[in-house]
């Protein structure tokens, strides 16, 4: 956050709405990534996709 500040691309008052947002993305990255691991080794990926897609 401290480059971007730096480089004016944001503002500091709104770095702590953009850590916030960076977190939820990876967090929501890394329950995609955990929910394929489980639908391939579950042998339903095409499911799984579907029920991904679906929310």
């Amino acid at each position: 956050m401290d480059r971007l500040i730096s480089d004016k691309i944001i503002e500091r008052e709104d770095a702590e709405m953009y850590t916030y947002g960076l977190q939820q993305v990876c967090m929501n990255l890394v329950n995609t990534i955990v929910l394929m691991i489980m639908g391939i080794y579950m042998q339903m990926l095409f499911e799984t996709v579907i029920f991904v897609i679906s929310f």
